[in-house]
């Protein structure tokens, strides 16, 4: 199992876009230095009730700095911190991000968090044996 330090990006587990982007963040987060979490699950719910959070759109990055201060970053925050985490081409699309202005990436991620639920799509397979110990319970 990742350490108890390593970044938790939780997400909406019943949403089967977030479950797509969780997937895609495995596939290039190479070293395995982030660890997943839905937002329905226990630890979700006491970052949640710890910090404060009455509502999320669909995702939030947990960090921890050197003296153990926990920092959560949502909406394009989020994407960028998630970004900084991941090997090609993960590093290059968070670069990308940066050129958008912050006020207009949030408000094209909270457009995409309001009609996630409303856009088709397949099955949601469970996660591979190798990338099951970064999940969460």
């Amino acid at each position: 199992m990742a350490t108890a330090q390593a970044p938790i990006l939780f997400f909406d587990g019943g949403c089967l876009l977030c479950n797509r982007f969780v997937r895609a963040i495995q596939r290039m987060d190479r070293s395995h230095r982030l660890q997943f979490a839905p937002i329905e699950s226990t630890p979700g719910q006491a970052v949640m009730q710890n910090v404060g959070l009455k509502v999320t759109d669909s995702a939030f990055i947990l960090e921890r700095d050197e003296w153990g201060q926990e920092h959560i970053a949502t909406k394009s925050k989020m994407l960028l911190r998630t970004a900084r985490y991941l090997g090609w081409p993960g590093t290059v699309i968070g670069t990308m991000l940066t050129l958008i202005p912050e006020a207009l990436a949030d408000r094209a991620y909270d457009f995409v968090a309001k009609h996630r639920t409303k856009w088709p799509d397949k099955a949601c397979p469970l996660p591979s044996h190798e990338r099951e110990r970064l999940f969460l319970d």
